[in-house]
């Protein structure tokens, strides 16, 4: 029902093109949005994506677990290794080695069906 809370998580890459998918504003009404970076990546927001997110930045899932929806909680996860499902699609298209950034089944079924893949 309307009091559910749901959440929305994405990386910090898909994070930054927000304002680019179809009407980012109702993602709000439904769910709050996680945000995972990458350790050590910092790149700023832009201005259309600040004014999206302005005012509903929490620090805390207390504070997002507060409301049913509509809040924003980045989260900066301890990784030893820095993978972007970004850079796992680009590879993919380019040709090269998705192995030992995504587990072995994942790859295998990438393959199989061609998916991200040019030229399939």
């Amino acid at each position: 029902g309307g009091q559910a809370r749901l959440c929305m998580v994405i990386g910090h890459d898909a994070f930054l093109r927000l304002t680019e998918w179809h009407d980012p504003d109702a993602i709000f009404t439904l769910a709050h949005l996680v945000v995972i970076a990458r350790p050590g990546y910092r790149e700023a927001r832009s201005q259309a994506l600040a004014e999206l997110v302005a005012n509903r930045e929490v620090d805390s899932v207390a504070e997002l677990m507060a409301r049913p929806g509509g809040r924003f909680l980045p989260l900066e996860l301890a990784s030893r290794m820095a993978i972007s499902a970004t850079d796992v699609r680009a590879r993919l298209a380019e040709g090269k080695s998705v192995r030992y950034l995504v587990p072995d089944a994942v790859e295998a079924r990438l393959f199989a069906r061609g998916l991200y893949q040019t030229g399939r």
